[in-house]
C-alpha cells in the first residue's frame, strides 16, 4: 500500500506543481498581510482538497453520464500538462490579478492548486489503485502543498529566483514528459 501511495504522492505533486506556481502566487497576495495570506491558504486548501474529493467520488459518475471514458480523460490530462509544462518553460509571469481574498478559489484553489490535470489524475489514480490510496495520496499532497504556499515568501528568499526557476523547469518537463506517456497511454486504450 506504501508504493501506491508514494506513487499517487508523486503524480499529483508533478501536476500541482506548487513550487512552478510560487512566481504566480506570490503577486497575488503581495498586498495582504500575514493574517490575509494565511487564510487564503487555508481557504484555498480547503476548497481544492473538496474538489478532488468530489471528483474522486463522483466524476465517474458524470463522466459516465457524458459516455467519456477513462481513456479519453487520460489523453484530455495528458494534452493539458503538456501544454501547463510547455507555458511553464516558455510562458510569462501570469496576469495580474485582483488582490484579496477572493482569490483563494480561484485562481489559487482552482486551478493553482486543484487544476484539470490533478483531478484527471485523480480519476486514474482511483482507477488504478483504489479509493483508499487515493485519497491518503490526496491528503498528503495536500499537507505538503500548504506548506509551500503558507512557507511561500521563505522558499523564495531560500532558493532565490533562480534556484526556483530551475525547480520550476524541471516540475515543468517533468509534467509535459507525464503528460505524453498520459496521451500514448490513452490513445492506446481508445485504438
Amino acid at each position: 500500500m506504501i508504493g501506491p501511495v508514494i506513487e499517487g504522492f508523486i503524480a499529483l505533486f508533478v501536476i500541482m506543481d506548487p513550487l512552478g506556481v510560487i512566481p504566480l502566487y506570490l503577486p497575488l497576495v503581495s498586498g495582504m498581510d500575514d493574517k490575509e495570506r494565511n487564510h487564503t491558504v487555508y481557504l484555498a486548501t480547503g476548497f481544492a482538497t473538496v474538489l478532488l474529493i468530489v471528483f474522486l467520488f463522483g466524476g465517474g459518475l458524470i463522466f459516465e453520464y457524458l459516455q467519456i471514458r477513462l481513456e479519453h480523460i487520460m489523453v484530455a490530462g495528458g494534452v493539458v500538462l503538456v501544454l501547463l509544462g510547455f507555458e511553464a518553460m516558455f510562458g510569462g509571469e501570469g496576469t495580474a490579478m485582483k488582490r484579496d481574498s477572493s482569490i483563494a478559489i480561484v485562481p489559487v484553489g482552482m486551478p493553482f492548486m486543484a487544476g484539470p490535470g490533478s483531478i484527471a489524475t485523480v480519476l486514474l489514480l482511483m482507477a488504478a489503485n483504489g479509493t483508499v490510496v487515493t485519497i491518503i495520496s490526496i491528503a498528503l499532497v495536500m499537507a505538503v502543498q500548504f506548506f509551500i504556499y503558507l512557507w511561500a515568501t521563505k522558499i523564495v528568499r531560500f532558493a532565490g529566483k533562480n534556484g526556483l526557476k530551475v525547480m520550476a523547469n524541471i516540475a515543468a518537463v517533468a509534467a509535459a514528459s507525464f503528460g505524453i506517456q498520459l496521451m500514448i497511454n490513452g490513445f492506446r486504450g481508445i485504438f
